[in-house]
C-alpha cells in the first residue's frame, strides 16, 4: 500500500530530524575533541615552555663559545662562582672534579661540568684560563657580559650580590647562589643539590641521568681526554673533594701539631689554590682555665681576615668577624670548610704542594703565635 501524502511526509520529517540529530552529535563530538585536543596541546605545551634550558652562553676559559642550551645529549652540571672566593668555591670545585673522578671514561665523556663566574670584572678570560685549567681542562669555565649574567642568573633563579665598595675595589666578595644544578640529556633542570651535601647522593643523580636515553638526533659524545689536568701532574690542583663523608669507623684523634701556653693545635688544612686568595682552616684547643679568643691573623697575603660562610637557603656569603673567634676554657674551636674560616686576600703567588707558609695567630689572651704550615694536597 503506498503511504498517504501526510504519512510519507511525516516518514521524511523523522528520518530529517534523525539525520539532523546524528549531524548535530558529530559535530558536538568533533567539538569535544577539538576542544581535548586544545586542551592537551596547552597542557602539554605548557610544561615544555616551562621546562626549557635556561639562557645561558658564553666565552669558555680557553677561548671557545659554550651555550647550554646546545650542549645536546649530555648531562649538564652547573655552578656558579668566583676565583676570588676562597671557601666554597675551591671546595666546588674539588667536588666536581671528584666526581668526574669516580665516573667511568664513558660515563665522564656524556657529562658537562660548567662553571660560570659571577665577577665578570676580575674573571677575565685570562685569569679563568689558569684557575678552571688548575682543577680539570674538561671543565668550562664561563665569561659572561655583565647584562647577560644578569639575565642567566634569573633564569635560573640564582643571585649574585657584591660586598664592599670602592675603598675595597680588589677584596670585594660576592654572596651567591652556590647550589649544583642538574640537567639532564633534553636539557631539562631535573634538581638543585647543595655544594655540601653527601658526595653519595651527588653520584647517584648523575648517574641515574646518565643512565637516560640520549635524544634522539644528539651527537655522541666525543671520548674524555684521560690526562685531565693542565700538566701531569700541576702542582696546583686540588685533588679531592672539599666535603668528603666521614669514614664508616671513628678514627683516633690526630697528634698535636704544636703547643703554646695553655693552646694546642690539632690540626690545621692550608690547601693549593690558583688564585690570588686561600681558606685556612684549623682546629685549636684551650686546656686553660679561662676562655680564650682568635682575634687575628697575620701572614705575607695582602691581608688575613676572620671569616664565617653564611648560608641563607641556597645562598652562601661571608660574613667578616672582626671580633675574632671563641676558644671557650676546656673547649675547642673548630675552623672547617662551609663554615668559619682565615681568608687569605692578596697571596703574593699560587700556594702549589709542597710550599709552606708562616703565619702568625693572634689571642686575646695569649698574645701571638707563629706557625708554619705546609700546603698539602686537598682531602677535605
Amino acid at each position: 500500500m503506498r503511504p498517504s501524502t501526510y504519512s510519507n511526509a511525516n516518514g521524511s520529517r523523522s528520518r530529517n530530524d534523525r539525520n539532523a540529530g546524528r549531524i548535530a552529535l558529530a559535530l558536538s563530538l568533533a567539538l569535544g575533541l577539538a576542544g581535548l585536543a586544545s586542551f592537551a596541546w596547552h597542557a602539554f605545551a605548557a610544561p615544555a615552555e616551562e621546562a626549557r634550558t635556561p639562557a645561558l652562553a658564553g666565552r669558555d676559559w680557553n677561548g671557545a663559545r659554550y651555550e647550554l642550551a646546545a650542549d645536546q645529549g649530555r648531562v649538564r652540571l652547573v655552578f656558579f662562582g668566583y676565583t676570588h672566593c676562597p671557601d666554597i668555591c675551591p671546595g666546588s670545585f674539588a667536588r666536581a672534579r671528584r666526581l668526574a673522578g669516580e665516573l667511568t671514561p664513558a660515563e665522564a665523556a656524556e657529562l658537562s661540568v660548567v662553571f660560570v663566574s659571577v665577577d665578570p670584572e676580575r674573571d677575565t678570560p685570562e685569569v679563568l684560563s689558569n684557575y678552571v685549567a688548575a682543577f680539570d681542562t674538561r671543565f668550562h669555565g664561563l665569561w659572561l657580559e655583565t647584562d647577560a649574567l644578569a639575565r642567566t642568573l634569573q633564569d635560573f633563579g640564582a643571585v649574585a650580590e657584591r660586598r664592599g665598595g670602592a675603598a675595597q675595589a680588589e677584596a670585594y666578595t660576592l654572596d651567591h647562589t652556590s647550589s649544583f644544578f642538574l640537567f639532564d640529556r633534553a636539557g631539562t633542570l631535573r634538581t638543585s643539590l647543595p655544594f655540601d651535601g653527601e658526595f653519595r647522593t651527588l653520584l647517584e643523580h648523575v648517574r641515574e641521568l646518565l643512565g637516560e636515553p640520549r635524544p634522539l638526533g644528539a651527537p655522541a659524545p666525543e671520548a674524555a681526554p684521560q690526562s685531565v689536568p693542565a700538566t701531569a701532574p700541576p702542582a696546583n690542583a686540588p685533588a679531592e673533594s672539599c666535603c668528603a663523608e666521614a669514614p664508616a669507623s671513628p678514627t683516633p684523634a690526630p697528634e698535636a701539631l704544636a703547643h703554646f701556653e695553655n693552646l694546642t693545635l690539632r690540626s690545621a688544612r692550608l690547601g693549593p689554590t690558583p688564585g690570588a686568595v686561600a681558606a685556612l682552616y684549623l682546629t685549636l684547643e684551650n686546656a686553660g682555665p679561662g676562655d680564650e679568643r682568635l682575634v687575628g691573623v697575620r701572614s705575607a697575603a695582602e691581608a688575613s681576615e676572620l671569616h664565617e660562610t653564611v648560608h641563607d637557603g641556597e645562598t652562601a656569603r661571608m660574613e667578616a668577624r672582626p671580633e675574632g673567634f671563641a676558644l671557650p676554657a676546656g673547649g675547642a674551636l673548630e675552623l672547617a670548610p662551609g663554615g668559619k674560616h682565615v681568608m687569605l686576600i692578596g697571596l703574593p703567588g699560587a700556594l702549589a704542594v709542597g710550599d709552606a707558609l708562616e703565619l702568625v695567630l693572634v689571642f686575646e689572651q695569649a698574645g701571638e703565635w707563629t706557625v708554619v704550615l705546609p700546603v698539602e694536597e686537598r682531602t677535605w
